[in-house]
């Protein structure tokens, strides 16, 4: 019983962990969109709204339903619907300029073990031989893509390690170390990193 309580303790932390780091990079993604005041390219927003709408369309599709019938069944106007999703496919693709501006500016690119790691991952969701993935992306003209996308997730990564992450109460904490605890009246509040003597206990 003990073992069990203590794996489930272990599970919702990790949980919670990964919910406040969600938290951070959403805060950080709209101080960045905020960063980027120049006017948008048109197709830029208009790919990103393809992008989403695809996106959704593969999820509703893979639950029975179509775009349409979902717009139906939630009872949502179809043109506030895209509104909405020109709004956030807006903030998506000033989001996407600042990554790409800081990759360059610090000079964030996709190495080679980075590749072979996002080949290996799509290998094991598609249940296909790493190789093989590899060179149909790179048949198919992909590579460019693929590695754009790594160095801005790497830009993320780098920003939220530069970042200084504050608590309520003023103190530092460490990104990756970054809980939630629940206090007392039942509030979540971020929980500051344990200390190194704790870590190794």
């Amino acid at each position: 019983m003990a073992a069990w309580r203590d794996d489930l303790v272990t599970r919702m932390t990790e949980v919670r962990k990964a919910q406040s780091q969600m938290i951070v990079r959403e805060k950080i993604g709209e101080a960045l969109a905020e960063l980027v005041t120049d006017e948008l390219p048109e197709p830029l927003v208009a790919a990103e709204m393809n992008e989403r709408l695809q996106d959704m369309a593969m999820r509703l599709q893979a639950q029975g339903l179509s775009l349409e019938q979902w717009l139906q069944f939630s009872g949502t106007d179809t043109e506030q619907f895209l509104d909405d999703l020109k709004t956030t496919a807006e903030r998506s693709a000033r989001v996407d300029l600042a990554l790409r501006s800081i990759a360059l500016a610090e000079a964030i690119e996709a190495l080679e073990e980075d590749l072979d790691l996002e080949f290996e991952a799509v290998a094991a969701r598609v249940q296909q031989d790493s190789d093989v993935v590899r060179t149909q992306l790179v048949d198919a003209g992909h590579l460019p893509a693929l590695k754009t996308d790594i160095s801005k997730r790497k830009a993320l990564d780098w920003l939220t390690e530069s970042v200084t992450i504050t608590d309520e109460a003023g103190n530092s904490i460490v990104f990756a170390d970054l809980a939630v605890a629940d206090d007392e009246d039942g509030d979540t509040v971020p929980e500051t990193p344990a200390s190194e003597e704790d870590e190794t206990e």
